[in-house]
């Protein structure tokens, strides 16, 4: 496979703190909390009906959901529950997991993963497709762009379907030829679903909801 276009320092660089991205398919926002060598912490909305594109997994990197508003439904192997705020889940490295708002009003929560690695970029890679209309209505990319997703992002995210003999056999005959004819998951990709601060839509009686997610992310640290 091609040698990886972004390390995770670079990663960090290009999505520091304050970070606010937007995904026009599903209705989805992130906002960077905090990008460290050691964890990546981001605040996740989800619209009603909302959901990410696929059960997936993430080969060496743990994903803890902690619900601050709403209701996530999720699966995490054969077990399927719902959160509310408040309630929390973690799933372990290589653990085929789903996720979706299964209330009627936004869901909120703080999404901690460890190591961060890339997946900041990968979220931007996914995001910044359906920004240029290249999913589908779930925010699923094409053959094609899956074949680059796995070939740049395998690392960071493996989905449930196609198996993952598949997913490698077209990194590495599809996405070679994919690139060769110009086409990227990363370039002008990465950044398209990146949106101005301001965009952020949870907002509180004090401006945003930094105060309440703030101690959250120093318990994350050890800091108290």
């Amino acid at each position: 496979m091609a040698a990886h276009p972004l390390s995770p320092a670079d990663v960090r660089a290009q999505f520091p703190a304050g970070t606010v991205l937007h995904n026009p398919v599903s209705g989805e926002y992130a906002r960077v909390v905090e990008h460290t060598p050691e964890r990546a912490v981001g605040e996740l909305l989800a619209v009603p009906g909302a959901a990410v594109a696929g059960p997936h997994l993430h080969p060496a990197q743990e994903e803890r959901f902690e619900v601050l508003a709403g209701t996530m439904g999720y699966r995490r192997g054969d077990h399927r529950g719902e959160l509310r705020a408040g309630e929390s889940v973690t799933v372990a490295p290589g653990l085929v997991h789903d996720w979706w708002n299964a209330g009627t009003e936004d869901l909120r929560a703080l999404v901690t993963i460890t190591p961060p690695g890339r997946f900041t970029a990968m979220i931007g890679a996914v995001w910044g497709l359906a920004v240029f209309g290249r999913t589908n209505a779930k925010g699923m990319p094409g053959p094609i762009d899956a074949a680059l997703l796995a070939e740049a992002f395998g690392d960071e995210i493996v989905f449930e379907r196609p198996p993952r003999a598949v997913q490698r056999a077209l990194a590495l005959t599809v996405a070679p030829i994919a690139r060769r004819r110009g086409r990227s998951v990363t370039r002008d990709v990465l950044r398209a679903a990146v949106v101005a601060p301001e965009r952020w839509p949870a907002r509180d009686e004090e401006g945003d909801a930094t105060s309440r997610i703030a101690p959250r992310v120093r318990r994350l640290r050890g800091d108290v």
